[in-house]
């Protein structure tokens, strides 16, 4: 969620690109008057470690990630 803005947009992206896999957003929910902006990853076949970051539209120097690691 993005909190102390009315604006809750955020953009979803992957920082190895494309061979990092694809996050799609995937709508949003509310709960104790947030609302939380949900996205989808789907990581590659390839084994490795990849991130997915969220970045307020609001604020593009709010962001934040998560680390998936892919297993052989």
């Amino acid at each position: 969620s993005v909190v102390g803005s009315e604006n809750g947009d955020v953009t979803w992206s992957v920082a190895e690109g494309a061979e990092g896999g694809t996050v799609v957003p995937a709508g949003a929910s509310a709960h104790d008057g947030r609302v939380f902006s949900a996205g989808r990853y789907t990581a590659p076949e390839k084994p490795g470690v990849y991130h997915v970051i969220v970045t307020s539209k609001a604020d593009e120097t709010r962001a934040s990630s998560a680390t998936i690691t892919v297993n052989p």
